[in-house]
């Protein structure tokens, strides 16, 4: 799964003012990994940080995830 968004991140304009990207990964629980304006401009570092992410192993909480990527990577009202 990594290498696919490695993959599919390097298709992409990685800038505030084109695409943001955030993580967040789900087992048990939703973890935030980071947000997504920590590596607006900066290609390379996030391409670094997917690599560096590892996957959790027991679980399956899609709700938990998709709970935290609603309110930690989503800033609703925001111009961006």
């Amino acid at each position: 799964m990594l290498n696919f968004l490695e993959k599919f991140v390097n298709q992409l304009t990685i800038s505030d003012k084109a695409t943001q990207v955030g993580l967040v990964t789900f087992a048990a629980f939703g973890e935030l990994v980071f947000t997504m304006d920590e590596y607006n401009d900066d290609k390379a570092g996030l391409i670094k940080a997917i690599k560096s992410t590892t996957c959790c192993a027991t679980g399956r909480s899609i709700d938990a995830a998709l709970h935290m990527a609603r309110t930690s990577c989503l800033k609703f009202g925001e111009s961006v």
